[in-house]
C-alpha cells in the first residue's frame, strides 16, 4: 500500500506541474482615423475568393463565432464579410468566439480590438513562459483553454463615424470602409499585439507581461534596426523605451521575412502613440494603398484593403501556420524494471510536408550519450510507434521526437527546442515496507476491508485497531 500511494503521489504532484498554464488580460488596440482622403482598394486574396466561388462556408478552414451589440443588419453583414476573409486564410480545430460592439470610442478612434486575454505555458505552447493571444493558443491546444462560449476576442466600433457597408471596397468620398477597419481590428484580435507598455512621464517602457522577463509571442521577433531583440533588453527601464520611440523596429522571423525580402518595419514614432505605437506596421512604409498596409495604424476615408497582405506571413511566423507532433507520456513515473517502452507519436501539418520520417532520441545520460529509433508508420502516414529498450533498474529515460520538416521547409520537433525540453521516464523500484502491525487470525486488510476498523492518533503514536 505505501508503495501505490508513493507513485500516486509524485504522479499527482508531476501532471499538476504540468498544467500550470498562466493568463493575463489583454488591452485593447487602438486604430486612429487619418483625416486624409484616399482613393485606393486592395483586393481580397485569391484564397478567399476560390473559397467564395465553392461557397466559403463549405470550404473556410476556421469556424469564427460573432456575438453583435448595436448592430444593423448591413453592419452584420459588412462584417461577417471580413470574418469569412480571414476564416478562409486560417486554420484552427478550434471555434474562435468575437464579441463585436458599436460604443463611443471618444473623438478621432475608428475601433479598438484585442484577444481577451493572454494564457502561457498552455499544452502545446511551442515555447515556455511566452504569452500568446488566446485564440493562437487555443489552435495550438487543439482545444478551447477559456469558459465554453466566452469571447476570446473583442473589438469595438465607433458609433459616430459614417461608415460604407458594401463589400466591394468603393467607399464613397467621406465614407470609412467598414470591411477595411473589421479586417484591422480582428487582425489585433487574433494576435497583431506586442503587448508592450510606455509611461511617458517616466520615460520608462516594458516589454514584459506582468512578470519579469515573460513576452508575448509578437515580441518575441521584434528587434532594432541593428539586431537586438527586443528580449534582450531590460524588461523594464529607460534602454527599453527608447527602442519603442526611435523608428527603428522591425519583426524578424524568415517567413515574413521571405514574402517581403526584408524585415517588416513596425510602427515606432518618436512620440509614443498609446494603444497604437509597436503593435502595427509602420504607417510610412506601408501607406494607403500599399498591399501590405492593412495593419497599419491608421484609416482614411475612401482608403479600402481587404488583404492581410504580409501580416498573415507575420501570423504564419507567430504559429497560425503550425506543424502537430502530438505525443502523450504515459510512463513519465513507472516501476516497471523489465518491460519495454512503447511510445507513439501523431503527426499533422497545416502545410503538408517536406520530410516525414520521425525517429526517437533517447538518453539514460542526460544526452552525452544518446541512441536514434526510426518510428514505424502504424499504416496512415500519420500515426508513428517505436519502442525503448527498458534498461533495468532504476534510471531516468529522457527523449524526444524528430526528422519532420512542413512544406515551408521548417524543422520540428516534439517537444519544442529539443533537446533543452524533453520527455522523461522514471523508473522507481520501491523496497516493500511491512505494515507496523499484525493481524489477527490471518486477517488482511490491503484485500479486506473488513479486518481494518479505525484509526486514532495520540501524540506522534499511531495506534491501530483491526477486525477480530
Amino acid at each position: 500500500m505505501n508503495k501505490i500511494f508513493t507513485l500516486i503521489t509524485l504522479i499527482c504532484l508531476l501532471s499538476f506541474t504540468a498544467s500550470a498554464q498562466i493568463f493575463r488580460k489583454a488591452d485593447p488596440v487602438i486604430c486612429p482615423v487619418d483625416h486624409n482622403s484616399y482613393d485606393t482598394f486592395v483586393a481580397p486574396p485569391a484564397a478567399f475568393k476560390n473559397a467564395q466561388a465553392r461557397s466559403a462556408k463549405s470550404t473556410s478552414t476556421a469556424d469564427i463565432v460573432v456575438t453583435y451589440n448595436g448592430f444593423t443588419e448591413e453592419a452584420r453583414i459588412a462584417y461577417q464579410y471580413a470574418v469569412d476573409i480571414w476564416a478562409s486564410l486560417l486554420k484552427s480545430p478550434t471555434t474562435i468566439y468575437v464579441n463585436a460592439n458599436f460604443a463611443d470610442l471618444g473623438q478621432g478612434v475608428l475601433g479598438s480590438a484585442g484577444p481577451s486575454s493572454f494564457v502561457r505555458d498552455f499544452p502545446g505552447a511551442p515555447f515556455d513562459t511566452t504569452f500568446y493571444p488566446l485564440p493562437l493558443a487555443e489552435k495550438l491546444a487543439g482545444f478551447s483553454l477559456n469558459a465554453p462560449g466566452d469571447a476570446d476576442i473583442i473589438s469595438n466600433f465607433s458609433s459616430t463615424f459614417d461608415y460604407y457597408f458594401g463589400l466591394d471596397g468603393n467607399p464613397p468620398s467621406g465614407q470609412y470602409d467598414f470591411v477595411s477597419i473589421v479586417l484591422h481590428e480582428l487582425g489585433h484580435g487574433l494576435g497583431f499585439t506586442g503587448a508592450v507598455s510606455y509611461n511617458p512621464t517616466t520615460g520608462i517602457g516594458s516589454w514584459d507581461i506582468g512578470t519579469t522577463n515573460k513576452s508575448s509571442i509578437f515580441t518575441k521577433f521584434v528587434e532594432t534596426g541593428d539586431g537586438t531583440l527586443i528580449t534582450s533588453l531590460p524588461p523594464e527601464g529607460a534602454e527599453t523605451a527608447e527602442a519603442f520611440t526611435n523608428n527603428d523596429l522591425f519583426f524578424n522571423a524568415p517567413l515574413s521575412f521571405i514574402a517581403l525580402g526584408e524585415r517588416p518595419q513596425l510602427y515606432a514614432p518618436s512620440s509614443w502613440n498609446s494603444g497604437s505605437s509597436y503593435s502595427h506596421l509602420d504607417e510610412i512604409k506601408y501607406p494607403a494603398g500599399n498591399e501590405n498596409s492593412l495593419m497599419s495604424p491608421q484609416f482614411g476615408a475612401g482608403e479600402a484593403i481587404h488583404d492581410p497582405g504580409v501580416s498573415l506571413d507575420i501570423f504564419a511566423d507567430m504559429g497560425w501556420v503550425h506543424t502537430y507532433l502530438n505525443h502523450i507520456n504515459t510512463n513519465q513515473i513507472t516501476n516497471n524494471i523489465s518491460d519495454d517502452f512503447s511510445v507513439n507519436l501523431s503527426v499533422a501539418s497545416d502545410t503538408g510536408f517536406n520530410l516525414l520520417a520521425p525517429v526517437l532520441i533517447y538518453t539514460t545520460s542526460d544526452f552525452s550519450v544518446a541512441d536514434t529509433i526510426s518510428m514505424t508508420d502504424t499504416g496512415n502516414g500519420i500515426n508513428f510507434e517505436a519502442t525503448i529498450p527498458n534498461p533495468g533498474g532504476n534510471a531516468v529515460i529522457k527523449y524526444y521526437f524528430s526528422g519532420v520538416k512542413d512544406g515551408l521547409g521548417r524543422d520540428f520537433t516534439s517537444p519544442f527546442n529539443a533537446p533543452a525540453n524533453f520527455y522523461d521516464i522514471n523508473i522507481l523500484t520501491i523496497p516493500f515496507k511491512p505494515v507496523p502491525y499484525t493481524l489477527t487470525d490471518g486477517g488482511n486488510f490491503e484485500t479486506n476491508p473488513n479486518d481494518f476498523q479505525s484509526l486514532a492518533l495520540k501524540g506522534e503514536n499511531n495506534l491501530w485497531k483491526y477486525g477480530e
